[in-house]
């Protein structure tokens, strides 16, 4: 399994530590609601400011994940990086089960959605490689694919976990909103919300022009109107679409037949 190289946590992050203990059960429950009505148009959880993330943002997130050298620094970068190659729910992603991953060309997750409907979620070389190095840290026990951290950065459990004992506690979906909300904070992107990756995940799609269709089924959402609502793209696809619509009217210094209407 590939490895990082530990680095010195940032100055200012010493504060993590003490907020890192997340807990929650090993049960695997299909995602509600988790609070959202689509997109928000710019709004996040509770009011909180929203929107899709710059390239920029990601990067500084996915730094200050590497630049913590304990367990949860690996967790908190492969968590990320399926909420951002994934477009995963917040409770969706705290769902997910070992067992739910499916190792290949491409590596997969199998999560359980609303209704209790599972799909397939492609992971590209940048997510695989993040959980990875997570698999390689937290082991092959039975359980939830992303477990509890202690204050101190340690997997819950770790102990119980490596010797095949008791299943380890899972993140909670709450504790998936704290994660982005330290490393946030760490890495100085401005107040985000598990939902931001989701908004950023769709709205990317379609503006790589992937059909809304495949992006519909990708994101999980029963109706392509919820999908659409994620489009950021404006007018200018649709002007793009006319102008690819020839006709052979001639030159435009050709004269008129001067035939009636």
């Amino acid at each position: 399994m590939p490895t990082s190289t530990p680095q010195p946590l940032p100055a200012g992050a010493g504060a993590v530590g003490a907020a890192r203990q997340d807990s929650g059960g090993p049960r695997r429950a299909s995602a509600p609601n988790c609070g959202h009505r689509g997109p928000s148009r710019g709004r996040g959880v509770a009011g909180r400011p929203g929107g899709a993330l710059s390239a920029e943002e990601l990067g500084r997130l996915a730094r200050a994940c590497r630049a913590d050298p304990t367990p949860a620094g690996v967790r908190d970068l492969a968590l990320l990086a399926v909420l951002r190659v994934g477009g995963l729910r917040r409770a969706e992603v705290a769902a997910v089960r070992l067992a739910d991953h499916r190792p290949g060309d491409p590596p997969a997750l199998t999560p359980l959605g609303k209704g209790n409907k599972e799909r397939r979620v492609p992971l590209n070389a940048d997510a695989a490689r993040a959980l990875a190095r997570w698999l390689a840290v937290c082991g092959a026990a039975p359980g939830p694919l992303f477990g509890a951290t202690d204050r101190y950065g340690n997997l819950a459990g770790a102990a119980g976990r490596a010797a095949g004992g008791a299943a380890p506690k899972g993140i909670t979906a709450g504790a998936v909103y704290r994660v982005i909300a330290r490393r946030a904070a760490a890495a100085g992107v401005a107040d985000r919300s598990p939902h931001d990756f989701r908004r950023t995940f769709v709205g990317d799609l379609l503006e790589q022009g992937h059909d809304r269709s495949t992006v519909q089924r990708r994101a999980g959402h029963a109706a392509p109107t919820t999908t659409a609502r994620y489009d950021r793209r404006g007018e200018a696809p649709q002007a793009r679409a006319t102008a690819d619509l020839p006709f052979p009217t001639g030159p435009d210094d050709a004269p008129g037949t001067g035939g009636g209407g």
